[in-house]
């Protein structure tokens, strides 16, 4: 007894001492792409992977600060789970994760056009960006990278490094790595600086693009949070971060959405809808309208009617007034009160508990308040 309640506090105390990048680890290590329905599962072969997901995204959400590179590969696995994931419970954390991250960390809507926003445009610009990106991040880590490597014990592997390293230095060193470090503390304000200048444009193209789906925007912030990981110049940051924001706050909106549009689950819905009112966005207003007029658990319901406060619109406002006349007739009173506090918050003004009073203003001069 006392040798397994000894081996559980072993346990407890290690998964306690996990930080954000372990806890991004455990997400990419449990998650494995099936080609046959190109959709991310967790492995079979991990018996807690479930648990993983759910106390990486409980710890992620917890963290007292995340750099952006962790903010970045976290909105993206979130994005990937919302996606992909076949347990309800994970998908509703990815979107609860989300919506925290937007708050905290913050990540705001964005306020100017996009400058790309034709499909094959943002297509290109995002295969060129990565494959570019990916070949500079060669030079960035070369010291911590190539150069180690040349002491590999596998020759082939450090044989192969070696060429690597000709190709870029354009001579040969040999197999010393002394001699390759010598060459690069010489050389490496030069060659950062070129590197550098090659990948800027990449980042701010990328800062100008509307994504054009959850799971192609989720993959770019978790190359970009990769990336970051490894390699952060501070030159670069102004555009390193334009860019992981836009993307970053695409993601969170599409993750959004695919809750408040998920059928299978209200737990996932209920999250989409404390989401809402949490991170408000112009993209949201529409489809809370649709969504609360088809939701029938009761808990979700309440949770949309009282997120339309924050949409201001004409038809938020027929919307709620609708959900009014619905609760007088199915003798739903929660409804109907949440109605009325939505309709006086959006409206400032009190026309009462009775839809018909509210109905007959609306008609009167409420529908010309808003577009």
């Amino acid at each position: 007894m006392r040798t397994w309640l000894l081996q559980l506090c072993v346990l407890l105390a290690v998964a306690g001492c996990k930080g954000p990048d372990d806890h991004l680890e455990d997400l990419r290590t449990v998650n494995e792409r099936d080609e046959a329905s190109r959709r991310y599962r967790l492995k079979a072969d991990v018996y807690d992977a479930g648990q993983l997901v759910h106390e990486a995204f409980a710890a992620l959400a917890d963290a007292d600060a995340l750099t952006l590179s962790q903010m970045a590969r976290s909105i993206g696995w979130a994005g990937r789970v919302a996606s992909d994931s076949e347990v309800p419970l994970c998908r509703a954390q990815a979107v609860a994760l989300t919506a925290s991250l937007c708050v905290r960390y913050p990540i705001p809507p964005r306020t100017t056009p996009w400058i790309t926003t034709d499909g094959e445009k943002v297509r290109t610009i995002i295969t060129e960006a990565v494959n570019v990106i990916g070949r500079e991040d060669e030079y960035q880590t070369l010291e911590n990278g190539l150069i180690d490597i040349l002491d590999n014990p596998d020759r082939a592997v450090a044989d192969k490094a070696r060429q690597r390293l000709k190709e870029i230095a354009k001579q040969d060193f040999g197999t010393d790595p002394e001699k390759w470090r010598a060459w690069w503390e010489r050389e490496k304000v030069a060659l950062l600086a070129d590197s550098e200048a090659r990948m800027r444009p990449q980042f701010e193209a990328l800062a100008g693009v509307r994504l054009e789906n959850l799971k192609s925007g989720a993959a770019l912030l978790i190359f970009l949070g990769e990336h970051l990981r490894t390699a952060d110049p501070p030159g670069l940051r102004d555009v390193t971060t334009a860019a992981v924001q836009n993307a970053a706050r695409q993601v969170a909106v599409y993750t959004i959405l695919s809750g408040l549009r998920t059928q299978d689950a209200p737990d996932v819905r209920g999250a989409a809808a404390v989401a809402v009112s949490d991170v408000p966005d112009p993209a949201f207003g529409d489809v809370v309208v649709f969504a609360v007029a088809r939701e029938r658990d009761p808990v979700c319901r309440g949770r949309l009617i009282e997120a339309l406060s924050r949409y201001p619109k004409r038809e938020t406002v027929a919307a709620l007034i609708r959900q009014m006349e619905d609760a007088e007739r199915t003798g739903e009173s929660g409804v109907a009160l949440l109605s009325r506090r939505a309709l006086t918050a959006l409206t400032a003004e009190d026309r009462g508990s009775a839809s018909e009073a509210w109905s007959l203003w609306f008609e009167r001069e409420g529908k010309d308040r808003w577009p």
